[in-house]
């Protein structure tokens, strides 16, 4: 039970709402298809950013932090194997996880690893 205060006299009711997310067939092909990628690496980023001055390094970093702007925007030409992470959509990392456990694909681990996404790790 979560606390509660008012202020005044009130008639209190508590409700609960729930919330589904679907996994859509476009999503697992996108999943399918950062898996089957031949390799992956992080080398795209690390030499879009050192192309940049100081400054423009400060910035981008302070505006990727604070998403007010996508790394397209600031620059980075990101490999398809990216993009399509990208475009799973916002549980990305929960649903890389879920297809490594579901199919062991050992590309999808690959990509995984490389992009840090181990703090999941209990395949």
């Amino acid at each position: 039970m979560l606390p509660l205060k008012v202020s005044e006299s009130a008639d209190i009711e508590r409700v609960m709402i729930g919330r589904i997310e679907l996994v859509t067939p476009e999503q697992r092909e996108l999943l399918s298809r950062i898996g089957a990628y031949p390799s992956h690496s992080q080398k795209w980023f690390y030499e879009t950013f050192e192309k940049m001055s100081e400054k423009d390094q400060s910035l981008a970093r302070a505006e990727l932090l604070a998403g007010n702007r996508s790394l397209k925007d600031c620059g980075f030409k990101m490999p398809s194997s990216y993009r399509d992470y990208m475009a799973v959509g916002r549980f990305r990392d929960a649903l890389v996880v879920d297809e490594i456990r579901r199919r062991g694909n050992k590309g999808l681990m690959a990509f995984a690893k490389v992009y840090g996404l181990n703090y999941f790790k209990s395949w």
